[in-house]
């Protein structure tokens, strides 16, 4: 099964991994919304790596 990362960029850390089969990219962009809120007001760049 193949996984998607969602990696921070300026804090050079994974903030976890989620199967493609149940997150496509509109559902990951809604992860970033709602669970990475403070890294995004911070205007971190996070980014979905394969």
């Amino acid at each position: 099964m193949a996984f998607k990362e969602l990696y921070c960029v300026d804090c050079g850390e994974s903030l976890g991994e989620y199967s493609e089969y149940y997150f496509h990219d509109e559902a990951l962009n809604n992860v970033i919304t709602f669970n990475q809120q403070s890294r995004a007001h911070k205007r971190h760049d996070i980014v979905i790596r394969i």
